[in-house]
């Protein structure tokens, strides 16, 4: 309307929702099928499942993408036309992404994306079923829940001494879970079970005030 620039910050789910959506997933369009998006930032290192430090900056046309570059000309050198102001990199991390990205190829998304999801509804109703806690509707990830009738600072602070690291936000108190495929049945149950039991450590005022900090 206003002719700015749209840029789409799509680090977590850049590299999930066109896979997600693939399998029947209903999600608002979001990428370039909107006339205002004119870039889009997807990391590789995250469901990518690329090694860091490795993302992506995609752009509407060649033209647009020419507004990345930073082009320093007072310097005693000239003109140095880079990327990014940290200048040249080593490609290592490039040629690992390439390599990933080809190993798992469109199928292996798809099975990862699937896993991912079955992890998420699996926590969703896992949360729902322990009194004090309450999951929240997302589109994809991350999976927040937050507190009903405890204060959720003491279950993460009880969660913390079990050995997990929950990020979080403070204004509205939720916690913001990333999934990652990796977690089995196993990993699920446990960590279900040991959430149930912060929260009966928390509802009894035993436990130490965690950080809801990101």
């Amino acid at each position: 309307q206003h002719g700015l620039w749209m840029h789409v910050d799509a680090c977590v789910g850049g590299y999930l929702s066109p896979f997600a959506e693939q399998l029947g997933v209903p999600l608002p369009e979001w990428d370039f099928r909107l006339p205002a998006v004119q870039s889009i930032s997807a990391d590789l290192h995250k469901l990518g499942y690329c090694p860091k430090p490795a993302s992506t900056v995609l752009w509407r046309s060649a033209e647009l993408q020419r507004y990345h570059y930073v082009n320093p000309t007072d310097i005693p050198t000239g003109e140095y036309r880079t990327a990014g102001f940290a200048g040249s990199r080593n490609a290592g991390a490039i040629f690992a992404a390439w390599a990933v990205l080809r190993y798992l190829g469109r199928s292996g998304y798809l099975r990862l994306a699937r896993q991912v999801l079955d992890t998420k509804q699996r926590l969703i109703e896992g949360i729902r079923a322990i009194d004090g806690l309450e999951p929240f509707a997302s589109d994809l990830l991350p999976l927040p829940f937050g507190a009903t009738d405890v204060v959720l600072a003491d279950v993460v602070g009880e969660m913390t001494r079990r050995g997990y690291i929950l990020l979080g936000c403070k204004d509205p108190p939720l916690v913001d879970m990333p999934i990652d495929p990796a977690a089995d049945d196993t990993v699920i149950d446990t960590f279900l079970a040991d959430l149930r039991e912060s929260v009966t450590v928390a509802r009894a005022n035993r436990a130490a005030r965690g950080d809801l900090a990101y």
